[in-house]
């Protein structure tokens, strides 16, 4: 990713990538306060991630041409493609439907549709669900380590390693977790490990009146906030 990344952090949840759950490999180009707020908002989620702050601009980087380190960080990386836990946040002022642009799911999570819509943190639909009927991609314990050297230029860095056993989440038929802000949803049985047509168990809670809608079209499930 390559940007300015302005007031973001407190915005960022990232989905499933890598050697677990919550990886996240990032290279982006940023004023240096905004990649030491990314690192902290990547260390206070508990992802699996490599951050490198290099005192350097972008031609320097270029000429030397020395990306080994990061190659070496990323040698055995592979996406899963139907993991447990998916934690997903969008907002509807990213959207751009005339050209088909519409961020509004991960993996089995789709066609999310806010309450509010407003394009303010207000209006951020965020889902953090897991399908216990998936064998991979649960969160785990993850250890912040910190480092810096000089190749190719001097840099600083942060590491967020796995460190403990994969949470149990309990095998079966059964989503649970949170919604805030989505009115409604559509969820893919098929890539959440679920069979069509199977009973299914929800566990989730929601901060308002949430309509739940399935891939193999059975009847949708109203939620609502618990008492």
């Amino acid at each position: 990713m390559l940007g300015v990344l302005g007031d973001e952090p407190n915005r960022i949840l990232i989905s499933p990538l890598g050697r677990g759950p919550d990886n996240a490999y990032v290279d982006w180009g940023a004023r240096a306060n905004h990649a030491l707020a990314l690192g902290q908002r990547l260390a206070e989620l508990g992802y699996v991630h490599r951050l490198w702050l290099h005192a350097g601009e972008h031609v320097t980087l270029a000429v030397l041409g020395d990306w080994r380190k990061e190659a070496a960080w990323t040698r055995g990386l592979r996406r899963i493609q139907r993991p447990a836990t998916v934690t997903y946040r969008t907002n509807t002022y990213q959207w751009v439907p005339e050209l088909d642009l519409v961020p509004d799911g991960a993996y089995w999570l789709d066609e999310l549709r806010p309450r509010n819509g407003s394009p303010t943190p207000e209006g951020d639909m965020v889902a953090d669900l897991t399908s216990h009927a998936c064998p991979e991609g649960h969160r785990q314990d993850v250890t912040v380590r910190r480092d810096a050297r000089t190749d190719p230029v001097p840099w600083i860095g942060q590491e967020g390693v796995a460190s403990g056993a994969v949470t149990p989440a309990g095998p079966g038929a059964r989503i649970s977790g949170t919604l805030t802000n989505v009115a409604s949803l559509l969820i893919d049985l098929d890539k959440a490990c679920l069979a069509p047509g199977a009973a299914l168990d929800l566990d989730i809670r929601t901060d308002g009146p949430t309509v739940v809608r399935f891939s193999d079209h059975r009847p949708a499930t109203l939620l609502d906030v618990r008492p």
